[in-house]
């Protein structure tokens, strides 16, 4: 039968103490459980109290941390899911943990996503296939990412999006505008992330209005 080895004062948090079972950590608790549970060194533990201890300090130990993480900024599903597996809590437990948040709406993707697109956008005017990169690199789900990209572009016209990216961009315009200056602004709204289509809309009103300039 498991027998209790060694029981430490945590170094980091001295109210929290790490309990070892034949010489291998297993689980660590506050000390008002320590007492309350009258767990001491050389006792002798069954299997089936031991493995309810491992689950439910483990659990409590995710969750505090996953809470401690969504009171600082607002995390995806999945990036948050990410983050507890990164500390190697059990597959069991983060499923559970994103469950509680999702149930009380800690985590709402669909909100989160597009409040992050639109943000992005308004902050930096960019397209299609930039914002989609931007989305994916934090980790949200694929369908919703589609779903935000159709929504978020009904409501912003892409090509309104480029000519003012442009015009953020290229500040000091020149008086006229030659095929140099046209090439810059193309290889800048491809770097934003804007469709051929629209990038050659843009080019195509500069050009239009550098022709309606007077001559000097």
């Amino acid at each position: 039968m498991p027998v209790i080895t060694n029981i430490v004062q945590q170094k980091k948090n001295k109210k929290f103490y790490s309990i070892y079972v034949d010489g291998e950590f297993k689980f660590s608790l506050p000390e008002n459980d320590l007492s309350f549970l009258g767990l001491r060194e050389d006792q002798v533990i069954p299997k089936e109290k031991l493995d309810f201890f491992v689950q439910k300090y483990a659990l409590q130990k995710a969750r505090d941390y996953a809470y401690s993480l969504i009171s600082k900024k607002a995390y995806s599903e999945n990036s948050l899911r990410e983050k507890l597996q990164n500390k190697n809590y059990p597959n069991e437990i983060i499923e559970k943990i994103i469950d509680e948040l999702k149930e009380f709406n800690y985590i709402n993707d669909k909100e989160l996503i597009y409040e992050y697109a639109k943000s992005k956008i308004q902050l930096k005017p960019m397209g299609k296939y930039r914002l989609k990169s931007e989305l994916y690199n934090k980790k949200f789900d694929e369908i919703l990412i589609k779903e935000c990209i159709e929504k978020i572009y009904q409501k912003y016209d892409e090509k309104s999006l480029a000519e003012r990216a442009v015009k953020e961009h290229f500040k000091n315009m020149p008086e006229k505008i030659d095929e140099n200056f046209l090439h810059k602004i193309n290889n800048f709204l491809l770097s934003r992330g804007f469709s051929y289509e629209t990038i050659q809309d843009v080019i195509l009103s500069v050009k239009k209005s550098n022709k309606n300039k007077p001559n000097e």
